[in-house]
């Protein structure tokens, strides 16, 4: 089943969208309008932990007409956003089930790396909601070793290590089953993906790439960079 979403669809787009305030978004306040100022205020003290939590009241509404319309064994929550899995845990609580929740991405573990523009009060409760959830959840999926070994040592301890599985991300090989491989004459570097300037940017591959070429002139007629994704304008 999928919840609405279309009544705090238009508060999501204008922090999202026009001011670019998503939780990739590492922003230089000093340089900002006051207008944008203000909805970081809001954002840093009343949207919490995403955008997103204005969606909670709808969709706790349909969910609960669904859990009355059908026998529903576990709740299955996958993130982000974050906000989902607030959902999830008070789902668990109001029809006493199991909860199951799925980190495609890492939560508090971010903070130091890209969300240091938001406030110390703003982190303390995402900490304190991700102990919360994490706790309640009866099975937790993450991507990687290092987010499992996070998660047991913060919050539940090695009685409870069998909480945890890692469920890497991978592909289907049979969506390849057709692709033939491509040969380059030229050292080819590829990059598939996404660019986002303000956490991987590769400005500094480039300054090496040039670097290297500047010492070795011959070099630039026998090698080939290839990006395939998405990319910001700017870069």
């Amino acid at each position: 089943h999928s919840f609405p979403t279309r009544r705090s669809s238009d508060l999501t787009d204008m922090f999202r969208q026009k001011n670019k305030l998503s939780s990739h978004s590492n922003l230089n306040i000093g340089t900002n309008s006051f207008k944008l100022k203000v909805l970081i205020f809001i954002r840093n003290y009343f949207l919490i932990p995403d955008t997103k939590v204005t969606w909670i009241p709808f969709a706790l509404f349909k969910a609960y007409k669904i859990f009355r319309k059908h026998h529903i064994d576990i709740i299955y929550v996958t993130a982000p956003p974050y906000s989902s899995l607030l959902l999830g845990v008070l789902l668990k609580k109001i029809f006493k089930i199991k909860l199951l929740l799925d980190f495609r991405d890492p939560w508090t573990q971010w903070f130091d790396v890209y969300r240091v523009w938001e406030s110390p009060l703003r982190k303390k409760i995402e900490y304190v909601l991700e102990g919360y959830i994490v706790r309640n959840a009866d099975k937790v999926i993450v991507t990687t070793e290092v987010m499992k070994n996070y998660f047991v040592k913060l919050y539940n301890g090695k009685k409870s290590n069998n909480k945890f599985d890692v469920i890497y991300n991978g592909f289907d090989p049979s969506d390849y089953s057709d692709v033939q491989a491509k040969h380059f004459d030229k050292f080819t570097i590829v990059y598939t993906g996404k660019i986002v300037t303000d956490l991987y940017s590769p400005q500094y591959f480039f300054e090496g790439v040039h670097q290297l070429i500047a010492k070795q002139p011959e070099l630039s007629e026998n090698i080939q960079i290839i990006f395939l994704g998405l990319f910001p304008e700017q870069c």
